[in-house]
């Protein structure tokens, strides 16, 4: 048996505190809008993403960079901006559907969704690599083929379920 008199969070890699990080700010989230609006910033990401897949200025944007990060930066703002105009777009749509309560494990399941969607995106859509590098073991989970395609169909999966109760 392990002596936990000596226990250290010396083993808790930045990998998992930043897992973690978007996780808790994303479980914020989850609680502060409330289920809609949660649901309505999610579908948002879908739809920028296909957005951001066919805007015609990306390499335009992107070549004012001089740096591979600055060139991240730059590509995660266009997404976000898209996103965030395709939310102010879909949000009363979604809010006017009635979602019950927004308590329970509805916030914890809208979390893990946005943290597996937002890994999948970083590692797929952007060169996150710039930013910071995820070791091969967790890499992993977001790289192998049609990961990208499986994370966003588990991602409508969870949404479905969750305006299905």
């Amino acid at each position: 048996m392990p002596d936990l008199s000596s226990f250290s969070a010396s083993f808790v890699s930045i990998d998992i505190l930043i897992i973690i990080g978007i996780f808790g700010a994303l479980l914020a989230v989850a609680f502060a809008l409330g289920r809609a609006k949660t649901v309505a910033l999610y579908l948002s990401l879908y739809i920028g993403l296909l957005l951001f897949a066919y805007f015609p200025y990306t390499d335009q944007l992107a070549g004012y960079a001089t740096t591979a990060l600055q060139k991240s930066l730059v590509l995660i703002a266009v997404l976000l901006a898209l996103s965030g105009a395709a939310y102010m777009a879909i949000r009363h749509v979604v809010d006017s559907f009635d979602m019950g309560e927004s308590g329970g494990a509805a916030p914890f399941a809208l979390a893990a969704l946005g943290t597996g969607i937002t890994l999948a995106v970083l590692h797929n859509s952007v060169p996150f690599g710039a930013i910071h590098k995820f070791p091969q073991s967790i890499s992993a989970f977001f790289t192998f083929e049609h990961a990208f395609f499986w994370w966003l169909l588990g991602g409508l999966a969870v949404l479905f379920i969750l305006l299905r109760r």
